[in-house]
Protein backbone atom coordinates (compact mmCIF):
# COMPACT_ATOMS: atom_id res chain seq x y z
CA UNK A 1 0.00 0.00 0.00
CA UNK A 2 1.19 3.31 -0.77
CA UNK A 3 1.02 6.78 1.29
CA UNK A 4 1.41 10.10 0.87
CA UNK A 5 2.57 13.04 3.91
CA UNK A 6 -0.51 15.54 4.66
CA UNK A 7 -0.20 18.68 6.96
CA UNK A 8 -3.22 18.94 9.72
CA UNK A 9 -1.80 22.00 11.11
CA UNK A 10 1.20 24.41 10.09
CA UNK A 11 3.70 22.46 12.53
CA UNK A 12 2.93 19.04 13.21
CA UNK A 13 2.91 16.66 9.85
CA UNK A 14 0.70 14.13 9.92
CA UNK A 15 0.50 10.29 7.73
CA UNK A 16 -2.33 9.27 5.47
CA UNK A 17 -4.75 7.83 8.11
CA UNK A 18 -5.31 4.25 7.33
CA UNK A 19 -8.08 3.67 10.36
CA UNK A 20 -9.13 0.82 11.97
CA UNK A 21 -12.73 0.53 12.83
CA UNK A 22 -14.55 -0.93 15.41
CA UNK A 23 -15.94 -4.59 15.25
CA UNK A 24 -16.86 -7.08 17.24
CA UNK A 25 -14.89 -10.10 18.96
CA UNK A 26 -16.67 -13.07 19.32
CA UNK A 27 -15.00 -15.91 18.59
CA UNK A 28 -16.57 -17.02 15.01
CA UNK A 29 -14.44 -13.97 13.87
CA UNK A 30 -11.33 -14.42 15.47
CA UNK A 31 -8.15 -15.43 13.77
CA UNK A 32 -6.36 -16.21 16.91
CA UNK A 33 -6.85 -16.79 20.57
CA UNK A 34 -4.93 -17.01 23.23
CA UNK A 35 -6.37 -17.47 26.81
CA UNK A 36 -8.39 -14.44 26.96
CA UNK A 37 -6.44 -12.47 24.38
CA UNK A 38 -8.65 -12.54 20.99
CA UNK A 39 -7.56 -11.07 17.43
CA UNK A 40 -10.64 -10.32 14.78
CA UNK A 41 -10.12 -11.15 11.30
CA UNK A 42 -10.44 -7.58 10.83
CA UNK A 43 -7.17 -6.15 12.83
CA UNK A 44 -5.41 -9.16 11.47
CA UNK A 45 -6.20 -8.19 8.15
CA UNK A 46 -5.00 -4.47 8.65
CA UNK A 47 -1.58 -5.85 10.88
CA UNK A 48 -0.78 -7.47 7.88
CA UNK A 49 -1.42 -5.06 4.76
CA UNK A 50 0.87 -3.26 6.82
CA UNK A 51 3.25 -4.91 7.21
CA UNK A 52 6.65 -5.51 5.54
CA UNK A 53 7.04 -8.36 2.64
CA UNK A 54 10.12 -10.24 5.06
CA UNK A 55 7.20 -11.83 7.40
CA UNK A 56 5.06 -13.00 4.58
CA UNK A 57 6.64 -15.69 3.37
CA UNK A 58 6.27 -19.43 2.65
CA UNK A 59 3.09 -21.25 0.86
CA UNK A 60 1.15 -19.71 3.48
CA UNK A 61 2.27 -16.29 4.15
CA UNK A 62 -0.78 -15.21 5.89
CA UNK A 63 -0.13 -18.18 8.58
CA UNK A 64 3.42 -17.71 8.84
CA UNK A 65 2.09 -14.25 9.78
CA UNK A 66 0.23 -14.86 12.49
CA UNK A 67 2.85 -17.48 14.18
CA UNK A 68 5.17 -14.23 14.12
CA UNK A 69 2.01 -12.73 15.97
CA UNK A 70 1.37 -15.36 18.00
CA UNK A 71 5.00 -16.07 19.19
CA UNK A 72 5.59 -12.30 20.13
CA UNK A 73 2.36 -12.47 22.50
CA UNK A 74 4.10 -15.52 24.45
CA UNK A 75 7.34 -14.24 24.62
CA UNK A 76 6.30 -10.99 25.85
CA UNK A 77 3.84 -12.84 28.19
CA UNK A 78 7.11 -14.38 29.28
CA UNK A 79 9.23 -11.47 29.87
CA UNK A 80 6.57 -9.89 31.69
CA UNK A 81 6.27 -12.50 34.04
CA UNK A 82 10.38 -12.06 34.38
CA UNK A 83 10.14 -8.12 35.22
CA UNK A 84 11.02 -7.47 32.36
CA UNK A 85 9.10 -4.23 30.33
CA UNK A 86 7.57 -2.79 33.33
CA UNK A 87 9.33 0.57 33.77
CA UNK A 88 7.62 4.05 33.52
CA UNK A 89 8.97 4.76 29.67
CA UNK A 90 6.83 1.46 28.31
CA UNK A 91 3.56 3.15 30.30
CA UNK A 92 4.54 6.48 29.21
CA UNK A 93 4.41 5.11 25.22
CA UNK A 94 1.27 3.41 25.96
CA UNK A 95 -0.58 5.98 27.09
CA UNK A 96 0.71 8.49 24.47
CA UNK A 97 -0.53 5.56 21.84
CA UNK A 98 -3.85 4.96 23.78
CA UNK A 99 -4.20 9.04 23.52
CA UNK A 100 -3.30 9.15 19.73
CA UNK A 101 -5.79 5.86 19.01
CA UNK A 102 -8.83 8.08 20.69
CA UNK A 103 -7.79 11.68 18.97
CA UNK A 104 -7.59 9.70 14.99
CA UNK A 105 -10.58 8.12 15.97
CA UNK A 106 -12.55 11.73 16.64
CA UNK A 107 -10.96 13.14 13.03
CA UNK A 108 -12.06 9.76 11.34
CA UNK A 109 -15.38 10.14 12.55
CA UNK A 110 -15.97 13.81 12.42
CA UNK A 111 -13.57 14.50 9.42
CA UNK A 112 -12.55 11.97 7.48
CA UNK A 113 -15.88 9.80 7.38
CA UNK A 114 -17.44 12.80 5.69
CA UNK A 115 -15.53 13.22 2.78
CA UNK A 116 -16.41 11.74 -0.60
CA UNK A 117 -14.05 11.80 -4.09
CA UNK A 118 -16.05 11.03 -6.90
CA UNK A 119 -14.95 8.75 -9.70
CA UNK A 120 -14.57 11.79 -11.84
CA UNK A 121 -11.94 13.36 -9.89
CA UNK A 122 -9.89 10.38 -9.29
CA UNK A 123 -9.56 9.84 -12.83
CA UNK A 124 -8.43 13.66 -13.69
CA UNK A 125 -5.83 12.82 -10.96
CA UNK A 126 -4.61 10.09 -12.43
CA UNK A 127 -4.46 11.40 -15.85
CA UNK A 128 -2.31 14.63 -14.43
CA UNK A 129 -0.11 12.05 -12.85
CA UNK A 130 1.13 10.11 -15.45
CA UNK A 131 5.03 10.70 -15.24
CA UNK A 132 7.14 7.61 -14.75
CA UNK A 133 10.62 8.01 -13.48
CA UNK A 134 13.33 4.92 -13.44
CA UNK A 135 16.41 5.77 -11.03
CA UNK A 136 19.76 3.80 -10.24
CA UNK A 137 20.07 3.52 -6.15
CA UNK A 138 23.03 2.39 -3.91
CA UNK A 139 21.71 0.68 -0.76
CA UNK A 140 23.61 0.15 2.46
CA UNK A 141 22.46 -1.16 6.35
CA UNK A 142 25.46 1.03 7.23
CA UNK A 143 24.95 4.70 7.74
CA UNK A 144 28.49 5.00 8.09
CA UNK A 145 29.70 3.61 4.71
CA UNK A 146 26.10 5.60 3.34
CA UNK A 147 27.52 8.95 4.55
CA UNK A 148 31.26 7.79 3.03
CA UNK A 149 29.44 7.15 -0.18
CA UNK A 150 27.81 10.22 -0.38
CA UNK A 151 30.66 12.67 0.44
CA UNK A 152 32.91 10.82 -1.86
CA UNK A 153 30.93 11.03 -5.13
CA UNK A 154 32.16 12.85 -7.41
CA UNK A 155 35.66 13.93 -5.91
CA UNK A 156 37.03 10.16 -5.54
CA UNK A 157 34.78 8.07 -7.83
CA UNK A 158 31.36 8.29 -9.39
CA UNK A 159 27.89 7.21 -8.61
CA UNK A 160 28.12 4.12 -11.24
CA UNK A 161 31.47 3.34 -10.06
CA UNK A 162 30.31 3.16 -6.31
CA UNK A 163 27.25 1.57 -7.14
CA UNK A 164 29.15 -1.39 -9.05
CA UNK A 165 31.33 -2.21 -6.07
CA UNK A 166 29.07 -2.28 -3.60
CA UNK A 167 26.52 -4.45 -5.94
CA UNK A 168 29.91 -6.87 -6.59
CA UNK A 169 30.90 -6.99 -3.25
CA UNK A 170 27.25 -8.88 -2.36
CA UNK A 171 27.60 -10.87 -6.02
CA UNK A 172 25.20 -9.05 -8.06
CA UNK A 173 25.32 -7.32 -11.37
CA UNK A 174 24.42 -3.26 -11.96
CA UNK A 175 21.22 -4.51 -13.66
CA UNK A 176 20.21 -5.27 -9.61
CA UNK A 177 20.43 -1.25 -9.01
CA UNK A 178 18.39 -0.13 -11.01
CA UNK A 179 14.40 -0.54 -11.05
CA UNK A 180 11.47 -0.38 -13.22
CA UNK A 181 10.04 2.75 -14.45
CA UNK A 182 8.23 4.08 -11.09
CA UNK A 183 4.77 5.59 -10.89
CA UNK A 184 4.27 8.08 -8.71
CA UNK A 185 2.98 6.66 -5.36
CA UNK A 186 4.03 2.88 -6.01
CA UNK A 187 7.03 3.24 -3.64
CA UNK A 188 7.48 3.94 0.04
CA UNK A 189 6.90 7.95 0.41
CA UNK A 190 10.12 9.07 1.70
CA UNK A 191 11.59 7.26 -1.15
CA UNK A 192 9.25 8.29 -3.84
CA UNK A 193 8.98 12.51 -2.38
CA UNK A 194 12.70 12.25 -3.38
CA UNK A 195 12.28 10.20 -6.73
CA UNK A 196 10.02 13.20 -8.29
CA UNK A 197 11.48 15.80 -7.40
CA UNK A 198 15.26 15.15 -7.70
CA UNK A 199 16.55 16.42 -11.06
CA UNK A 200 18.50 13.91 -13.76
CA UNK A 201 22.13 14.00 -12.82
CA UNK A 202 21.76 14.79 -9.29
CA UNK A 203 22.00 12.40 -6.74
CA UNK A 204 19.71 12.27 -3.67
CA UNK A 205 20.48 13.09 -0.19
CA UNK A 206 20.60 10.07 2.43
CA UNK A 207 16.94 8.41 2.64
CA UNK A 208 16.80 6.48 5.78
CA UNK A 209 14.38 3.58 5.55
CA UNK A 210 13.11 0.64 8.03
CA UNK A 211 15.51 -1.52 5.67
CA UNK A 212 18.41 0.61 5.56
CA UNK A 213 19.61 4.01 3.31
CA UNK A 214 19.50 4.68 0.31
CA UNK A 215 21.10 7.08 -2.17
CA UNK A 216 19.39 7.63 -5.48
CA UNK A 217 19.59 8.91 -8.97
CA UNK A 218 17.26 8.97 -12.07
CA UNK A 219 18.01 7.21 -14.76
CA UNK A 220 14.98 8.13 -16.96
CA UNK A 221 11.99 9.77 -17.43
CA UNK A 222 9.14 9.56 -19.33
CA UNK A 223 5.47 10.02 -19.99
CA UNK A 224 3.22 7.04 -19.55
CA UNK A 225 0.55 6.22 -21.85
CA UNK A 226 -2.48 5.16 -19.36
CA UNK A 227 -4.41 2.03 -20.52
CA UNK A 228 -7.83 2.01 -18.71
CA UNK A 229 -6.26 -1.09 -16.88
CA UNK A 230 -3.76 1.54 -15.43
CA UNK A 231 -6.28 3.67 -14.38
CA UNK A 232 -7.82 1.34 -12.57
CA UNK A 233 -4.64 -0.28 -10.80
CA UNK A 234 -3.90 3.49 -9.95
CA UNK A 235 -7.25 4.62 -8.56
CA UNK A 236 -6.81 3.66 -4.91
CA UNK A 237 -3.70 5.50 -4.81
CA UNK A 238 -4.64 8.85 -6.51
CA UNK A 239 -7.77 8.61 -4.43
CA UNK A 240 -5.65 8.54 -0.68
CA UNK A 241 -4.14 11.60 -2.27
CA UNK A 242 -7.17 13.89 -3.54
CA UNK A 243 -8.02 12.42 0.31
CA UNK A 244 -5.16 13.35 1.62
CA UNK A 245 -5.40 17.43 0.05
CA UNK A 246 -9.28 17.22 1.22
CA UNK A 247 -8.57 15.98 5.25
CA UNK A 248 -5.95 18.76 4.94
CA UNK A 249 -8.00 21.40 4.63
CA UNK A 250 -11.09 20.05 6.33
CA UNK A 251 -9.20 19.40 9.59
CA UNK A 252 -8.28 22.93 9.88
CA UNK A 253 -12.08 23.85 9.84
CA UNK A 254 -12.52 21.22 12.33
CA UNK A 255 -9.80 22.08 14.99
CA UNK A 256 -11.45 25.90 14.81
CA UNK A 257 -14.59 24.84 15.53
CA UNK A 258 -14.11 22.23 17.96
CA UNK A 259 -11.08 24.60 20.00
CA UNK A 260 -12.60 27.92 19.97
CA UNK A 261 -16.00 27.48 22.07
CA UNK A 262 -13.41 26.88 24.99
CA UNK A 263 -11.96 29.88 24.96
CA UNK A 264 -8.20 29.24 26.01
CA UNK A 265 -6.31 31.34 27.77
CA UNK A 266 -2.54 30.80 28.83
CA UNK A 267 -1.49 32.81 31.73
CA UNK A 268 1.64 34.71 31.24
CA UNK A 269 2.79 34.95 34.38
CA UNK A 270 3.32 31.20 34.82
CA UNK A 271 4.21 30.74 31.73
CA UNK A 272 7.05 32.68 32.12
CA UNK A 273 7.50 31.16 35.25
CA UNK A 274 7.76 27.58 33.22
CA UNK A 275 10.34 28.84 31.05
CA UNK A 276 12.81 30.35 33.32
CA UNK A 277 12.97 26.96 35.30
CA UNK A 278 12.68 25.10 32.10
CA UNK A 279 15.47 26.60 29.89
CA UNK A 280 18.57 26.30 32.51
CA UNK A 281 17.85 21.98 32.57
CA UNK A 282 17.64 22.22 28.78
CA UNK A 283 20.65 24.15 27.93
CA UNK A 284 22.43 21.94 30.69
CA UNK A 285 21.71 18.85 29.00
CA UNK A 286 21.98 20.09 25.35
CA UNK A 287 25.43 18.37 25.02
CA UNK A 288 24.75 15.66 27.37
CA UNK A 289 22.47 12.21 26.56
CA UNK A 290 19.76 14.45 25.32
CA UNK A 291 19.88 14.50 21.88
CA UNK A 292 17.05 12.92 19.68
CA UNK A 293 19.28 11.43 17.48
CA UNK A 294 15.93 10.58 14.98
CA UNK A 295 15.59 14.42 14.17
CA UNK A 296 18.69 15.68 15.76
CA UNK A 297 17.04 18.01 17.86
CA UNK A 298 17.67 18.36 21.57
CA UNK A 299 14.68 17.97 24.28
CA UNK A 300 13.71 17.74 27.77
CA UNK A 301 13.40 14.14 29.72
CA UNK A 302 10.66 14.21 32.01
CA UNK A 303 12.97 12.86 34.98
CA UNK A 304 15.49 15.92 34.53
CA UNK A 305 12.99 18.52 35.65
CA UNK A 306 9.80 17.44 37.30
CA UNK A 307 11.96 18.09 39.96
CA UNK A 308 12.36 21.74 39.81
CA UNK A 309 9.42 23.93 40.38
CA UNK A 310 7.96 24.60 43.88
CA UNK A 311 4.84 23.77 45.20
CA UNK A 312 2.94 27.12 44.33
CA UNK A 313 4.04 26.92 40.98
CA UNK A 314 2.99 23.93 40.29
CA UNK A 315 -0.88 24.53 41.72
CA UNK A 316 -1.22 27.29 39.67
CA UNK A 317 -3.13 27.59 36.65
CA UNK A 318 -0.90 27.52 33.58
CA UNK A 319 -4.53 27.82 30.96
CA UNK A 320 -8.08 28.87 31.92
CA UNK A 321 -10.60 27.42 29.63
CA UNK A 322 -14.39 27.74 29.32
CA UNK A 323 -15.81 25.59 32.11
CA UNK A 324 -12.18 25.06 33.79
CA UNK A 325 -8.31 25.30 34.39
CA UNK A 326 -4.78 23.24 33.87
CA UNK A 327 -2.78 23.70 36.16
CA UNK A 328 0.98 23.47 35.61
CA UNK A 329 1.30 20.64 37.23
CA UNK A 330 -0.89 18.80 35.37
CA UNK A 331 0.34 20.41 32.02
CA UNK A 332 3.86 18.90 33.13
CA UNK A 333 1.70 15.47 33.45
CA UNK A 334 0.53 15.31 29.72
CA UNK A 335 4.42 16.56 29.04
CA UNK A 336 5.56 13.27 31.00
CA UNK A 337 4.28 10.66 27.95
CA UNK A 338 4.80 13.40 25.42
CA UNK A 339 8.08 13.48 23.03
CA UNK A 340 9.05 17.47 24.15
CA UNK A 341 11.73 18.19 21.47
CA UNK A 342 13.64 21.27 21.17
CA UNK A 343 15.86 22.41 18.06
CA UNK A 344 16.86 26.58 20.01
CA UNK A 345 19.98 28.40 21.18
CA UNK A 346 17.79 31.45 23.18
CA UNK A 347 15.51 31.55 25.98
CA UNK A 348 13.27 33.69 23.69
CA UNK A 349 13.41 31.00 20.79
CA UNK A 350 12.88 28.44 23.54
CA UNK A 351 9.80 30.08 24.52
CA UNK A 352 8.46 30.61 21.08
CA UNK A 353 8.44 26.63 20.74
CA UNK A 354 7.27 25.64 24.09
CA UNK A 355 3.89 27.79 23.36
CA UNK A 356 3.63 25.84 19.97
CA UNK A 357 3.97 22.97 22.03
CA UNK A 358 1.52 23.58 25.19
CA UNK A 359 -0.94 24.34 21.85
CA UNK A 360 -0.17 20.93 20.27
CA UNK A 361 -0.68 19.11 23.84
CA UNK A 362 -3.82 21.37 24.54
CA UNK A 363 -5.43 20.07 21.14
CA UNK A 364 -4.97 16.49 22.11
CA UNK A 365 -6.03 16.86 25.38
CA UNK A 366 -9.55 18.40 24.34
CA UNK A 367 -9.89 16.17 21.52
CA UNK A 368 -9.16 12.84 24.17
CA UNK A 369 -11.25 14.26 26.46
CA UNK A 370 -14.18 14.71 24.03
CA UNK A 371 -13.41 10.91 22.77
CA UNK A 372 -13.50 9.77 26.00
CA UNK A 373 -16.99 10.81 27.05
CA UNK A 374 -18.04 9.26 23.53
CA UNK A 375 -16.58 5.97 24.73
CA UNK A 376 -13.98 6.14 22.53
CA UNK A 377 -11.46 4.76 25.02
CA UNK A 378 -13.64 1.65 25.32
CA UNK A 379 -13.53 0.89 21.84
CA UNK A 380 -12.29 -3.11 21.80
CA UNK A 381 -10.27 -2.58 18.67
CA UNK A 382 -8.08 0.27 20.43
CA UNK A 383 -7.13 -1.47 23.25
CA UNK A 384 -6.59 -4.52 20.76
CA UNK A 385 -3.88 -2.62 19.10
CA UNK A 386 -2.61 -1.22 22.40
CA UNK A 387 -1.62 -5.10 23.29
CA UNK A 388 -0.02 -5.58 20.31
CA UNK A 389 1.46 -2.43 20.71
CA UNK A 390 3.14 -3.38 23.73
CA UNK A 391 4.13 -6.95 22.82
CA UNK A 392 5.99 -4.99 20.03
CA UNK A 393 7.68 -2.59 22.47
CA UNK A 394 8.84 -5.72 24.93
CA UNK A 395 10.36 -7.54 22.43
CA UNK A 396 12.33 -5.22 20.75
CA UNK A 397 13.89 -4.20 24.03
CA UNK A 398 14.38 -7.98 24.79
CA UNK A 399 15.79 -8.38 20.89
CA UNK A 400 18.14 -5.27 22.66
CA UNK A 401 19.43 -6.99 25.02
CA UNK A 402 20.06 -10.51 23.48
CA UNK A 403 21.97 -8.75 20.36
CA UNK A 404 24.81 -7.19 23.19
CA UNK A 405 24.48 -10.73 24.62
CA UNK A 406 25.22 -13.40 21.37
CA UNK A 407 28.46 -12.86 19.71
CA UNK A 408 29.09 -14.63 16.11
CA UNK A 409 31.72 -16.75 15.80
CA UNK A 410 33.76 -15.76 13.00
CA UNK A 411 35.24 -18.89 12.45
CA UNK A 412 32.20 -21.20 13.11
CA UNK A 413 30.46 -18.99 10.28
CA UNK A 414 33.46 -19.31 7.62
CA UNK A 415 33.39 -23.30 8.00
CA UNK A 416 29.58 -23.36 7.92
CA UNK A 417 30.04 -21.26 4.84
CA UNK A 418 32.67 -22.91 3.31
CA UNK A 419 30.87 -26.50 3.98
CA UNK A 420 28.05 -25.27 1.96
CA UNK A 421 29.39 -23.39 -1.06
CA UNK A 422 31.88 -24.40 -3.14
CA UNK A 423 32.34 -20.64 -4.70
CA UNK A 424 34.91 -18.59 -6.09
CA UNK A 425 33.11 -15.49 -3.99
CA UNK A 426 35.88 -14.93 -0.84
CA UNK A 427 34.53 -15.05 2.52
CA UNK A 428 35.38 -11.69 3.40
CA UNK A 429 33.08 -10.46 0.45
CA UNK A 430 30.18 -11.86 2.40
CA UNK A 431 31.01 -11.97 5.96
CA UNK A 432 29.45 -9.13 6.86
CA UNK A 433 25.73 -9.69 5.22
CA UNK A 434 25.99 -13.60 6.60
CA UNK A 435 27.31 -12.54 10.09
CA UNK A 436 24.42 -10.41 10.68
CA UNK A 437 21.83 -13.16 8.98
CA UNK A 438 23.19 -15.50 11.36
CA UNK A 439 23.04 -13.13 14.43
CA UNK A 440 19.39 -12.79 13.97
CA UNK A 441 18.88 -16.30 13.29
CA UNK A 442 20.92 -17.15 16.83
CA UNK A 443 18.59 -14.65 18.13
CA UNK A 444 15.35 -16.04 17.06
CA UNK A 445 16.54 -19.15 18.43
CA UNK A 446 16.65 -18.17 21.25
CA UNK A 447 12.90 -16.49 21.36
CA UNK A 448 11.70 -20.07 19.49
CA UNK A 449 13.14 -21.68 22.65
CA UNK A 450 10.92 -19.36 25.09
CA UNK A 451 7.66 -19.93 22.98
CA UNK A 452 8.47 -23.78 23.00
CA UNK A 453 8.17 -23.31 26.59
CA UNK A 454 5.45 -21.32 27.02
CA UNK A 455 3.68 -23.28 24.74
CA UNK A 456 1.81 -25.46 27.11
CA UNK A 457 1.01 -22.62 29.72
CA UNK A 458 -1.90 -21.18 27.19
CA UNK A 459 -4.98 -22.31 25.53
CA UNK A 460 -3.90 -21.61 21.76
CA UNK A 461 -6.49 -21.03 18.99
CA UNK A 462 -5.93 -20.79 15.42
CA UNK A 463 -8.65 -20.18 12.56
CA UNK A 464 -7.88 -22.65 9.91
CA UNK A 465 -9.51 -20.63 7.30
CA UNK A 466 -6.38 -18.39 6.97
CA UNK A 467 -5.19 -21.04 5.16
CA UNK A 468 -7.81 -20.55 2.20
CA UNK A 469 -7.84 -17.77 -0.64
CA UNK A 470 -4.23 -16.68 0.46
CA UNK A 471 -3.41 -13.38 -0.74
CA UNK A 472 0.33 -12.66 -2.30
CA UNK A 473 1.92 -9.44 -0.96
CA UNK A 474 3.01 -7.24 -3.58
CA UNK A 475 6.72 -7.09 -4.64
CA UNK A 476 8.46 -4.02 -3.70
CA UNK A 477 10.02 -2.08 -6.55
CA UNK A 478 13.21 -1.64 -4.38
CA UNK A 479 15.25 -4.57 -3.58
CA UNK A 480 15.35 -3.95 0.32
CA UNK A 481 12.92 -1.45 0.65
CA UNK A 482 9.14 -2.03 1.96
CA UNK A 483 6.35 0.00 1.51
CA UNK A 484 4.63 1.07 4.75
CA UNK A 485 1.89 2.24 5.40
CA UNK A 486 1.34 5.20 8.35
CA UNK A 487 -1.32 7.24 10.71
CA UNK A 488 -1.32 9.95 11.44
CA UNK A 489 0.76 10.36 14.20
CA UNK A 490 0.81 13.07 16.92
CA UNK A 491 3.27 14.87 16.04
CA UNK A 492 5.33 12.60 14.52
CA UNK A 493 4.78 9.20 12.03
CA UNK A 494 4.54 5.57 13.52
CA UNK A 495 2.91 2.35 11.32
CA UNK A 496 -0.35 1.85 10.50
CA UNK A 497 -1.05 -1.14 12.78
CA UNK A 498 1.22 -2.96 15.11
CA UNK A 499 3.39 -5.60 13.29
CA UNK A 500 5.90 -8.75 14.64
CA UNK A 501 9.41 -7.59 14.36
CA UNK A 502 11.40 -8.66 11.89
CA UNK A 503 13.12 -10.84 13.82
CA UNK A 504 10.76 -13.87 13.37
CA UNK A 505 11.32 -14.46 9.63
CA UNK A 506 15.58 -14.62 10.35
CA UNK A 507 15.25 -18.77 10.28
CA UNK A 508 13.54 -18.19 6.64
CA UNK A 509 16.55 -15.20 5.88
CA UNK A 510 19.13 -17.77 7.06
CA UNK A 511 18.00 -20.32 5.13
CA UNK A 512 17.69 -18.22 1.83
CA UNK A 513 20.96 -16.91 2.45
CA UNK A 514 22.71 -20.41 2.65
CA UNK A 515 21.01 -20.88 -0.87
CA UNK A 516 22.38 -17.92 -2.52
Amino acid sequence: MNKTNFTYLASPIFIIIMFISGCSFDNKNSVLKIDDFSLSENAFNLSFNTAPAILKFGDTPKLAYLNAIKNEYLVTNYLTRQGFGKDSSLSKTLRLLKQELIVEKMFNEDVDSKIEISDEEIRKEVLKGNKQVKVKYIFTDDLNEAESIKNSIGREKSFKDFQEEKLISIGLTSEAGETDFINYGEVDPEINEVIFSIKPGNVSDIIKTDAGYFLLKVADIRKSLLSESDITRLTPTYKKILLNKRMNSEARVYLKNFMDPFNIVVNGKVFQELVNSLYPVYKKNRNTNAVNLQSNQEFLKYEDYKDDFDEELLANPLVNFEGGIITAAEMLYHFSYYPVSFSTTSINDFADELKKKIGLRLRDIFLEREGIKRGYDKVEIINEELELWKNQIVTYRYLQKLSDEIIVDTTELKKIYEDKFSTSLPFNNVKDKLTSSYKDYLIYRKLISIVENELSNHKIEINPKLLIKENKHPVSKLNGADVFTYKMGLPYSRLAFAVPNRIWAAENVWQLNMKN
